[in-house]
């Protein structure tokens, strides 16, 4: 009995110190997926987002980077925002987005723009959820991620390279989205070191009217380069024609002499 008792005991500190060395797993984030729907205006962003939370709603929900300053927030049922350093970190959740199980925001923040490059700072959740952003404005505006962000251009969409096609499709049923114009190109990104490093998405923003030019200078270089590969053909067919021209003068010479 007491050997069986020794062997018990045994077992239970094995299992125990196998416990304590093996690495703590993290907790799942709060957030199962999320959308930013961000409208651009001179000097400024508006945010539109929406949290779907995973079961039990956390106290908080932290932000991958803080908002910028200026950053405000509108009155909201769902959330209040926690500060440091003057700066939005995190959002707490109120009673009524607890209940709810989504957290609704709504933001306003300076837009940080040098010309069309942009840096966008959307509230992303920190943590790996998957998370829609997407981003219109006056005359077609258009957004584009740079390539240190991570986020690659697809057929129809931007994200990362490695992003399986379900974790897109989970987080368009969570948050309910469905691609309206085949124009469209939302951006599926996540809390990437680069982005949480930069507080952002950098990028470059076109127009309609930016696009526009673009095509037409293209199409004017096309069109040079045709004009003047044109003109060296014209060019290398005269040559070609007064050399058969000089041949046959030598050859009616040499006849002549004859």
């Amino acid at each position: 009995m007491r050997a069986i008792l020794g062997r018990s005991a045994a077992a239970a500190l094995v299992a125990v110190g196998l416990s304590l060395a093996a690495p703590a797993r993290a907790a799942p984030a709060p957030i199962v997926a999320a959308r930013h729907e961000g409208v651009i205006s001179p000097g400024a962003i508006r945010w539109r987002s929406e949290y779907v939370l995973r079961g039990e709603a956390p106290p908080s929900v932290e932000l991958a980077f803080p908002l910028p300053e200026g950053a405000a927030l509108d009155p909201s049922a769902d959330v209040a925002p926690i500060e440091k350093g003057g700066r939005v970190v995190a959002l707490r959740v109120l009673p009524h987005g607890a209940i709810r199980g989504r957290l609704a925001v709504t933001l306003t923040e300076p837009l940080d723009r040098h010309g069309d490059a942009v840096r966008l700072a959307p509230p992303l959740a920190a943590g790996d959820p998957v998370q829609l952003v997407e981003v219109t404005g006056g005359d077609d505006l258009r957004f584009e991620p740079d390539p240190r962000t991570q986020l690659e251009r697809h057929v129809g969409f931007f994200a990362p390279a490695e992003l399986p096609p379900s974790a897109r499709d989970a987080c368009d049923r969570a948050v309910g989205y469905t691609r309206a114009r085949t124009l469209d190109d939302p951006i599926y990104a996540q809390a990437f070191p680069a982005v949480v490093a930069d507080e952002g998405i950098r990028g470059t923003l076109s127009s309609r009217g930016d696009r526009a030019r673009a095509g037409a200078l293209g199409a004017g270089g096309v069109f040079v380069a045709l004009l003047l590969g044109l003109a060296l053909i014209q060019r290398r067919l005269a040559r070609a024609a007064r050399l058969e021209q000089a041949e046959r003068t030598l050859a009616e010479l040499d006849g002549l002499d004859d």
